[in-house]
């Protein structure tokens, strides 16, 4: 069912197009086909947004370009605590993951540029290695 009650393309008000005494005669299948050809047949209402543009691209299939630019009148979702701290988990467990990845790129760049250095012969701290350092 569509958000908007006043809607013609809601469903009760479809439904409400039919006779009644043939509304009554109908089944739970065939009300909700009805109710979808009569969704196909009525054109969209018109979009209350000040930039519409919609765009399919032919030579791909499934793939579509929607802009919209207007205020945002979709019904915002409530975030309930057990949403928040599952949240606060998986900023933490991508945090800690980012920061591992980072380190072993760092460590793996640095052991490929130790590796060129020695190939090459380039001493950086004249008598000195690295297990010296560390």
């Amino acid at each position: 069912m569509l958000q908007n009650n006043s809607d013609i393309r809601s469903d009760k008000k479809l439904l409400e197009m039919i006779n009644p005494i043939i509304e009554e005669s109908l089944n739970f299948e065939q009300r909700r086909e009805i109710c979808n050809v009569l969704k196909r047949l009525f054109p969209r209402p018109f979009s209350k947004h000040l930039v519409d543009i919609r765009l399919t691209f032919c030579f791909i299939r499934h793939w579509y370009l929607v802009i919209l630019l207007g205020e945002d009148i979709r019904k915002f979702v409530r975030i309930t605590p057990e949403k928040k701290e599952r949240t606060v988990l998986l900023f933490v467990l991508n945090i800690i993951f980012y920061f591992i990845m980072i380190m072993g790129i760092l460590a793996s760049l640095f052991i490929f540029f130790y590796i060129i250095k020695s190939i090459f012969g380039i001493d950086i701290f004249p008598d000195k290695h690295l297990t010296d350092f560390l």
